[in-house]
């Protein structure tokens, strides 16, 4: 049965209204693989990657309504696609097995920021050369040796239970909307007859409904704030 786009929009306010009473949790627990071990560097990078991913999601989540009520449900799934990618990342975050997902993390987090200062020093602009010595983050070697990976999302969604392939190819959907692609020029062009020219439509349209993107966008907040709530073991949350 097909979301009621009413019905979800309404969760997602109910959903946005509690976060406001839970987002600024002050006490923080260990994960189940990490719970009576001492708190080192990665745990306290594990925690706050959580909270912040959790606040942008739903930050991101009200964005996605104001583009809706606006009118632009093709400028809103990019949003879309950000919050359900920003809630898995999250959900594997406190799921993986000691501090393989958060070294994964922030291996490839260095590892991005290593590639920029590499191109950045090749750039023909003096601007960008003089730039690149103050990148920070760079340094990839405190984070080696992690079993997991975060550098493919699809490996990310290989790790989740449930999650998996399923939860991959949602991805994969709204993130055709959100690059320089076919599916987002089509979003402004009628599809043609055999052989014919496409019409121009007078506003874009054709991404997967707000009725699916309400749903994606209230199932990354469930899924992000139950990350947070498994971290403050808030059980009202």
């Amino acid at each position: 049965m097909e979301p009621n786009p009413s019905e979800t929009r309404e969760l997602v306010e109910e959903l946005l209204e509690e976060w406001g009473d839970y987002e600024d949790a002050s006490i923080m627990h260990q994960p189940a693989a990490r719970r009576g071990k001492v708190i080192t560097g990665a745990d306290v990078a594990r925690i706050t990657a959580v909270i912040g991913l959790a606040r942008h999601v739903h930050d991101t989540s009200r964005a996605v309504l104001l583009l809706f009520d606006a009118g632009h449900e093709a400028a809103a799934t990019p949003l879309v696609r950000l919050a359900y990618e920003g809630a898995l990342t999250a959900a594997w975050l406190v799921q993986s097995r000691e501090q393989h997902g958060v070294l994964a993390f922030l291996h490839e987090h260095a590892r991005t920021r290593a590639a920029l200062k590499r191109d950045a020093s090749q750039a023909m602009s003096s601007v960008y050369r003089e730039g690149v010595n103050q990148l920070r983050d760079t340094d990839m070697t405190p984070y080696m040796g992690s079993l997991d990976s975060a550098r493919q999302f699809a490996q990310v969604c290989d790790d989740l239970t449930p999650g998996g392939k399923e939860a991959y190819v949602l991805y994969w959907i709204v993130s055709a909307y959100s690059h320089a692609s076919v599916q987002v020029v089509d979003l402004y062009f009628a599809p043609a007859a055999t052989g014919g020219i496409p019409s121009s439509r007078a506003k874009a349209d054709g991404t997967i409904g707000q009725s699916g993107l309400l749903f994606l966008t209230a199932s990354a907040m469930i899924w992000s704030a139950r990350a947070h709530s498994y971290l403050t073991q808030d059980k009202t949350h």
